[in-house]
This record gives structure tokens, sequence and C-alpha cells, in this order.
């Protein structure tokens, strides 16, 4: 087996460097999350210790009902679309009635739609 050409070395080292930059915001996001307001403010990017576990304590007592009604939305939405949605494709697949073709390809432009295309007229509308 041959050894890297040069070509490849130089990528490589070009892919190297860009992985340490897209990774150090989160590096430094989770340096920072183990910080104290005085470690934060004194000692800016560099490995502070003791590590002050408090602020995730702090954190989910800020955010821990959000994220749970965001959960409990979640899945009651997914559950409802999941029924609904298997409903009309077994009576798609199974039943042939008057103008299921048609309703079928309405269903089928209406997914192709953006979502982005209607945000101006469902914001006038809700207005």
């Amino acid at each position: 087996m041959k050894g890297p050409r040069p070509g490849q070395l130089f990528s490589h080292l070009i892919i190297a460097v860009l992985v340490i930059l897209s990774l150090y915001p989160f590096l430094f996001m989770l340096m920072t999350s183990f910080k104290s307001n005085e470690q934060f403010y004194h000692h800016y990017f560099s490995f502070t210790f003791p590590f002050h576990w408090a602020n995730y304590g702090e954190a989910w007592n800020e955010i821990g009902r959000p994220i749970w009604n965001s959960v409990t939305v979640t899945f009651v939405s997914v559950a409802g679309v999941l029924a609904i949605s298997g409903l009309c494709a077994f009576a798609f697949a199974r039943y042939r009635f008057r103008g299921s073709e048609v309703l079928f390809a309405v269903i089928l432009i209406v997914l192709m739609v953006p979502e982005t295309l209607t945000l101006i007229s469902l914001f006038v509308i809700l207005r």
C-alpha cells in the first residue's frame, strides 16, 4: 500500500483545519457552560477549575417547562398526523369514489408547495 500523495496530504490538512474551526465554537460553549460568572469575566478563553455544575440546574429551572411543553405538543401532533394520514392512505389505496383522483392530485400539489411561500398569506390571515 502506498502512502498518501502530496495533494492528498494538503487536502487532509485543509479538512483538519476546517474541522477544528467548526468544532471550536462547541468546545468554547462547553467550556463556558462550566464557569461561574466570576470565572467567565476573569478567565474568558481558558479552562478554569472547579467546574460550576449549578449552571445546568439553573438552566433547567428556566427552560424545563417550555421543553416539556414542546415535547408534548410534538408527540400529540405526530400521533395525530400519523393517524389521519394512515386513514387517508387506506381510503385512497382501497376505495374508489367519485373525485378520488382529483382529491389525491390536490393533496399532492399542496404537499409540493414549500411552507415558506405560505408565510406571508398566513400572517395576513391570522393578523
